[in-house]
């Protein structure tokens, strides 16, 4: 079947490429330790940030969304 798998995953940080004109990430402190008793954020960032592939259903309508590509097509 598959025989490699090849990891693209990138860390998110306020630099990351993103596609242009897209939104830099941010990430907003949204609770604390002392306040809440865990600690958490709340990140905004486009679609098009870093490591990403389009499914051809974002240009064309009706075209098959990215769950209905066949790992082995890549």
């Amino acid at each position: 079947m598959y025989s490699k798998i090849l990891d693209l995953t990138r860390g998110v940080s306020p630099s990351t490429k993103v596609f242009p004109g897209s939104p830099q990430p941010s990430f907003i402190a949204w609770s604390t330790f002392a306040a809440h008793g865990y600690d958490s954020e709340v990140v905004h960032m486009s679609t098009h940030t870093g490591t990403h592939m389009d499914a051809p259903s974002h240009f064309a309508p009706g075209a098959p969304a990215i769950d209905r590509i066949a790992p082995a097509r890549l």
